[in-house]
């Protein structure tokens, strides 16, 4: 059985930019994964600029049916850290993954790259554990 990835991505500010490259890299690992983008749904129904909390809150109840979380993206969000955080609280292991290094390889070379395997240092989310990751250790 494949597992259920949550993507965490920022979502505001380049919103058109943010959402194709979430939907480009669920399309590149949805053979081997169940990529679970919060992007690629919620806007179909929640307006973001005037329901910020209600996509919040729904985002967080997607997140609980995951298997794991992938953390993409330049940076990490204020969303994004409500979302690791969770993670967390729910015992989730918590993946750094580099998009650009995913998007341009191919097989199983491309899951190789992961970056960090719990919150980066620059992102202080109080409580989250040391995570060991598939590919090894990380830090």
């Amino acid at each position: 059985m494949k597992k259920v990835v949550y993507i965490c991505h920022p979502f505001r500010g380049e919103v058109a930019a943010n959402r194709d490259r979430v939907r480009r890299l669920c399309a590149a690992v949805k053979r081997d994964y169940v990529p679970l983008a919060p992007h690629l749904m919620l806007p179909a129904y929640i307006d973001e600029a005037t329901e910020r909390s209600l996509a919040l809150e729904h985002g967080l109840a997607l997140l609980r049916g995951a298997d794991e979380v992938w953390v993409c993206g330049p940076r990490v969000s204020d969303g994004m850290a409500g979302e690791i955080a969770e993670a967390s609280r729910l015992g989730l292991p918590v993946y750094r993954i580099d998009v650009d290094w995913l998007l341009t390889r191919s097989g199983s070379d491309r899951y190789a790259k992961v970056l960090w395997a719990c919150a980066p240092a620059q992102t202080v989310v109080p409580g989250l554990p040391h995570v060991r990751s598939r590919f090894g250790e990380r830090e």
